[in-house]
């Protein structure tokens, strides 16, 4: 039994923190011996770098929504753009509507003004959680500004 398999069969709540040390030490054996308590000080310089490559690792076997998520964490959005368009049309389909949302904020106006699907898919998925106040606010504000002459 690999350790993943190991951490992921026991499930009573007093095992919840060894679970997922378990879990990490099966997916990144570097990161499972980082202490703790170095953890706690405060974010190294090297963490962003870090989770941006790990982020890549995880695109290339395939994991978008997870590599999606690592890349943002770490601040590097124009690497996540195409990975956020392969991955959306799967968390739509799925009515995963607040991590589509919250993907769009990380992006920010301006990449949402330069892809169209993101920004579709943005408004697509606030109708769909019930965010007309928010729909209404963002159209309003991609409208022209007209100025009537008197």
């Amino acid at each position: 039994m690999t350790p993943l398999e190991k951490a992921s069969s026991t499930s009573s709540p007093d095992s919840t923190c060894r679970n997922r040390r378990d879990r990490v030490a099966a997916l990144s054996p570097t990161l499972s011996r980082v202490p703790s308590a170095s953890i706690a000080r405060g974010v190294p310089e090297e963490v962003p770098e870090l989770t941006a490559r790990f982020g890549r690792m995880l695109a290339a076997d395939g994991y978008l929504e997870e590599a999606v998520d690592a890349l943002l964490a770490a601040g590097q959005t124009e690497e996540a753009v195409p990975l956020v368009e392969a991955a959306t049309g799967l968390l739509m389909s799925r009515g995963d509507w607040d991590k589509v949302i919250g993907w769009s904020e990380a992006l920010g106006e301006t990449t949402l003004r330069k892809r169209g699907p993101l920004r579709g898919a943005q408004v697509r998925a606030l109708l769909l959680a019930r965010q007309q106040r928010r729909v209404e606010s963002l159209v309003h504000g991609m409208l022209p500004r007209v100025r009537l002459a008197s």
